[in-house]
């Protein structure tokens, strides 16, 4: 997870959402049917995405091999907080982690880890990469060459011009994801009328059905500020309501003063899918108090 969480973002911004999706999604079928070819006789069932996540290395390699990777080592593994941290470039990063994927091919059986479907992934994006490199190339008549990653907005200025961008092109998981970030730097720098300003802006937009991270996000702002009605009703409009976000909820209207009403959600909490035995002795405990 780690991986995919250095690789793919700039995999995506590089190859746009669908081609992307279409190289994740057939990285993951290419590498199980890789395993399945090798593996045919097993029994133990194959589970997760590492494959797919693999495909999306390969593409990374071909797309930013210049691009600096930063690690940390810990010598003691008990000992997290001592640790070094320094950076190496991708083409030495991700080939290391490719031959060890082909060294532990003998003892995959025995290991539990499908490292065929690794290798097979890794492989896939790698060609993937190329492939659509030159057909670029072949319809555009524009180089397709190595670039480096794209670096994402940090700045409120920044983060303003990216959730413009995204508001104008109907994004609403940009929107979503910008909007989170912007609030969270206005709120850090206590800046309350421009929090407020953002929360009612996004608040009447056109995808605020679906800004749920940003609603989540905002109503953590005003409950900071000390504006619990506010809060409260931003959490109602997250959707669709997790466990958490119920129990979330409940707490500020208890908080608030409305005992009843927070009974009421911790009682749907109770009853909702999502409601594992540890939430459930949680809110049992809530509702005892």
């Amino acid at each position: 997870m780690l991986f995919l969480f250095a690789t793919a973002p700039s995999v995506e911004d590089r190859f746009g959402h669908l081609l992307f999706l279409a190289l994740y999604l057939s990285g993951g079928v290419v590498a199980t049917l890789a395993y399945a070819a090798r593996e045919h006789e097993s029994v133990i069932p194959l589970v997760g995405a590492s494959g797919a996540i693999a495909a999306v290395m390969g593409a990374y390699l071909v797309s930013f091999y210049r691009e600096r990777m930063r690690l940390m080592f810990i010598p003691i593994v008990f000992i997290p907080t001592w640790n070094f941290r320094f950076t190496m470039p991708a083409v030495l990063v991700l080939p290391i982690w490719f031959l060890e994927q082909i060294a532990a091919i003998p003892s995959e059986s025995e290991s539990g880890v499908a490292v065929t479907a690794h290798i097979a992934g890794f492989v896939y994006g790698f060609v993937f990469a190329v492939v659509a490199g030159f057909i670029y190339e072949r319809v555009s008549g524009i180089e397709w060459s190595p670039k480096k990653k794209v670096r994402q907005p940090t700045t409120p200025k920044e983060l303003r011009t990216a959730l413009d961008a995204a508001l104008k092109r109907r994004d609403a998981l940009s929107v979503d994801a910008f909007g989170a970030r912007l609030l969270a730097a206005h709120a850090a720098e206590k800046d309350r009328e421009s929090a407020s300003a953002l929360i009612r802006e996004l608040s009447e937009g056109e995808s605020s059905t679906r800004l749920h991270q940003f609603f989540t996000r905002a109503s953590e702002v005003s409950e900071a500020f000390g504006d619990r009605t506010s809060a409260i009703e931003l959490v109602e409009r997250i959707s669709p309501q997790s466990v958490a976000t119920l129990v979330r909820l409940a707490r500020l209207r208890r908080a608030n003063g409305d005992v009843f009403g927070a009974r009421a959600i911790l009682v749907r909490a109770l009853s909702h899918p999502g409601c594992s035995e540890d939430w459930k002795t949680k809110i049992r405990d809530e509702l005892a108090s």
